[in-house]
């Protein structure tokens, strides 16, 4: 790359192609649902003999900053329920493909909503500029707990937040 705004520019555009190619994945998980409505950022689903409405919201991340989520799924009517999806994107040959760089947001929202807030990691190919595959890690803690996923440093450096009590 001749410069890091362009090297800033690729990457964005990669994570922005596993963001999409993660939206239409979980819809396609809804394919059997009557579709409602659809654009490129939301698209609304109804399972008519159980009552239960779907609403995948992919919001604009040019304009929209989200707090530590990239996709939002909300069910209403017969089951109220919410899911939150991180999307992280490696390309194929990536050195860091095995690792996931979570932001303390996403940390934070990984403990509130457990296996409601799940990552997603969309493999991009660079040759052929479109994703293939994604993997899912639901319950982060969980997986940390399970020794199935692991912090590459040796400690946690934490600050407490609370005002000290005397």
């Amino acid at each position: 790359f001749d410069s890091e705004e362009a090297f800033e520019r690729e990457l964005r555009k990669i994570g922005m192609a596993g963001e999409k190619f993660a939206f239409e994945t979980i819809c396609a998980r809804f394919s059997s649902w009557q579709e409602v409505m659809r654009t490129a950022v939301k698209a609304v689903f109804y399972l008519p003999e159980k009552d239960i409405r779907a609403v995948v919201d992919y919001p604009d991340t040019d304009t929209y900053k989200q707090a530590g989520w990239d996709i939002r799924v909300q069910l209403s009517g017969a089951v109220e329920d919410c899911y939150y999806i991180e999307v992280k994107t490696h390309t194929t040959k990536s050195v860091v493909k095995r690792r996931l760089f979570i932001s303390q947001t996403q940390l934070q929202m990984a403990a509130k909503y457990g296996a409601h807030y799940i990552i997603f990691v969309a493999e991009y190919h660079k040759l052929e500029r479109r994703c293939q595959g994604v993997r899912e890690y639901p319950d982060l803690l969980r997986l940390f707990a399970e020794g199935k996923i692991r912090s590459v440093v040796k400690a946690f450096d934490f600050e407490l937040t609370e005002p000290e009590v005397a």
